[in-house]
């Protein structure tokens, strides 16, 4: 082999080996964007998850009939990422020693106890994450990790007879319509999930701030600067939970 074969071949697989190197790092890439997406939705799902289970609880007394009275009450936060949405219940009906509810915190609900659990987005040490407050433990508890926030809608059921076809939301900022309005039926609710690590700045990106919608009332909306910066993944997931204490569907 001569000297100019030799730097041929040694030119052809350094484009090998270069090629091999890229592909790996290219796949290396892909599978930790997987992972850190797998990661933001299993945390948003867990959120959802805890967020209907007391929501469908909101109002219950052991032995209240479809149309009794909600206890859900809804503000805007200090911060405008993210709403307070306080939900009540109590065992006043249950039989004793019948511990088949709990609070936030997972103390079961014993006879006669109420239970008021508080969800918020906290930021701390420079992290969000959803938490719950519970009345009845008196802790405050983690519900899942990088959601950065949290915002609700309120369904009503205008000019229903039936009270079960919501018609109607309104912002946490916007007033509870009077007593003599139709009662509150469903809860839209809105999460922004953040990935635990950083990504390259190609892969990451703001979700809308418009988290219900361009339809929907400004005040629903997240505004400029409420995410912080960073180059991170991140999704806006959204749900509604219709009040099963309110209506029977």
């Amino acid at each position: 082999m001569t000297l100019v074969e030799l730097m041929v071949a040694m030119a052809l697989g350094l484009i090998v080996l270069l090629a091999v190197a890229a592909l790996f790092a290219r796949s290396s890439a892909v599978s930790r964007s997987q992972e850190q997406n797998a990661i933001l939705v299993e945390n948003a799902r867990f959120a959802f998850g805890e967020l209907e289970r007391a929501v469908r609880q909101a109002g219950f007394n052991g032995g209240a009939s479809v149309g009794a009275p909600v206890s859900i009450s809804l503000a805007a936060g200090s911060a405008g990422w993210s709403d307070e949405l306080t939900v009540r219940y109590d065992g006043s009906l249950l039989a004793s020693g019948a511990a088949t509810m709990a609070d936030c915190s997972g103390l079961p609900l014993a006879s006669q106890a109420r239970i008021s659990n508080r969800f918020f987005v906290e930021a701390s040490a420079g992290q969000r994450r959803l938490r719950c407050h519970s009345s009845l433990s008196g802790e405050t508890v983690t519900v899942a990790e990088g959601i950065e926030a949290f915002k609700v809608l309120k369904g009503f059921a205008d000019g229903d007879a039936e009270q079960c076809r919501m018609s109607r939301l309104l912002p946490a900022s916007v007033a509870t319509p009077d007593a003599s309005a139709p009662r509150m039926i469903a809860l839209k609710v809105a999460l922004v999930a953040r990935a635990p690590q950083p990504v390259p700045a190609n892969e990451a990106a703001m979700p809308p701030l418009a988290l219900f919608g361009d339809h929907m009332p400004a005040a629903a909306a997240l505004q400029a600067g409420d995410l912080p910066a960073g180059d991170f993944l991140r999704r806006a997931f959204s749900t509604t939970f219709y009040l099963r204490n309110s209506c029977s569907k």
